[in-house]
């Protein structure tokens, strides 16, 4: 996306951050690092561990993130 806006291509920037806009959402839904380590987990980057008091995502929700991985 900032590649294309450097380019001055805004039109394409909009387009991916369009789709990038649910990925947010879903990133931080419930908390902080949990939603952002369930993407990088489910794109093999690292393993979903957290330390107390953090909590990882629900299971519904980690669903919708492997569910957009899958789809985008």
């Amino acid at each position: 996306m900032v590649r294309q806006c450097l380019k001055g291509d805004f039109k394409a920037a909009k387009s991916l951050n369009d789709v990038l806009i649910q990925a947010y959402d879903l990133m931080f839904a419930e908390n902080n690092p949990a939603g952002v380590k369930a993407f990088m987990t489910e794109m093999n980057l690292l393993e979903n561990a957290l330390r107390l008091p953090m909590m990882p995502l629900s299971e519904g929700l980690h669903e919708q993130v492997k569910a957009f991985l899958k789809n985008n």
